[in-house]
């Protein structure tokens, strides 16, 4: 029987309880800042929140869901690794065609680098983890 990931994961929970209320954090001032700031909107601007702000609030809600996830004591790694593939290879799908869209927009090369580079970065990092995972590789988490 394959152990449950809790074990693997209890002395990160405390890193993931911090990480995941940030994110929530950070998420609710994102609301409240894009309610003060919404004003008319017009199709420029439109086009600006589509393009930084979802994006920002879809990867900081996969933060929170992930912590949650990981922080479940009964899933097993097997469980774990099928969860956070999935939802790796979605932000990875997402962020693909988001770095597309920035390239379009003949940005600054830090908004390359921050909106499109390192989140897809990361959710291929996130695959594979979730594949090592799946391999029940000792240090995949």
């Amino acid at each position: 029987m394959v152990a449950p990931s809790i074990e693997a994961l209890q002395e990160w929970h405390n890193f993931s309880s911090v990480l995941a209320t940030a994110s929530a954090t950070l998420l609710g001032a994102m609301f409240i800042v894009a309610s003060f700031g919404g004003g008319p909107m017009t199709e420029d601007r439109a086009a600006g929140v589509r393009l930084f702000v979802t994006p920002t609030v879809i990867h900081l809600s996969a933060i929170v869901l992930g912590c949650a996830l990981a922080m479940v004591p009964s899933l097993q790694m097997i469980s774990l690794g099928i969860w956070f593939a999935t939802g790796g290879m979605a932000g990875f799908v997402y962020s693909l065609t988001r770095a597309v869209r920035i390239r379009r927009r003949k940005l600054e090369l830090v908004d390359h680098f921050w909106y499109a580079a390192v989140p897809t970065f990361a959710y291929a990092i996130m695959i594979a983890a979730a594949v090592m995972a799946l391999l029940i590789v000792a240090h995949a988490l």
